[in-house]
């Protein structure tokens, strides 16, 4: 699946869409590099990240909130390829 990166206007409206952002639209640009979904999860926060705002990163928290469950089962997916 190849997502493409939204330019400065991509950006804007996604921040119009939003509203209140605490950020401005540059920053989350520049912090996220257009990627569409961290931008939302930047939105999502509504902060500006400390540092890059690294995809891995995202996933990384992301993962760590899990129930036990769906961590065990997103286990057993990454190892099955």
């Amino acid at each position: 699946m190849n997502v493409e990166q939204l330019d400065r206007e991509g950006v804007a409206e996604l921040f119009a869409m939003h509203g209140e952002a605490g950020l401005s639209p540059e920053d989350a640009l520049r912090e996220t590099g257009g990627n569409p979904y961290l931008l939302t999860r930047l939105l999502e926060r509504g902060v500006r990240a400390d540092g890059p705002f690294e995809l891995a990163t995202v996933l990384a928290r992301e993962v760590e909130q899990l129930d036990p469950e769906a961590r065990a089962l997103l286990d057993v997916i990454a190892i099955a390829g």
